[in-house]
């Protein structure tokens, strides 16, 4: 997506920010496909070093055929 260029993090964040929808759909694809391709442990996640609990029942969040609809 950079054309092999290294921009600054308040690029990436004012990009990402102007395309909230876009990246959200886009990030939910790619957790898609990762747990078809097994690369999720469905233990723990964690976004840029920040682990975050997953406690969720499935009857509150949903399951990944709700969320592919």
């Amino acid at each position: 997506m950079s054309c092999d260029s290294v921009p600054h993090f308040t690029t990436i964040a004012n990009f990402v920010s102007s395309h909230v929808e876009e990246v959200a759909a886009l990030f939910e694809q790619v957790l898609l496909v990762c747990d078809q391709q097994g690369l999720l442990g469905k233990e723990l996640f964690a976004i840029d070093g920040c682990k975050m609990a997953s406690d969720a029942s499935k009857e509150h969040s949903g399951t990944f055929k709700e969320l592919a609809a």
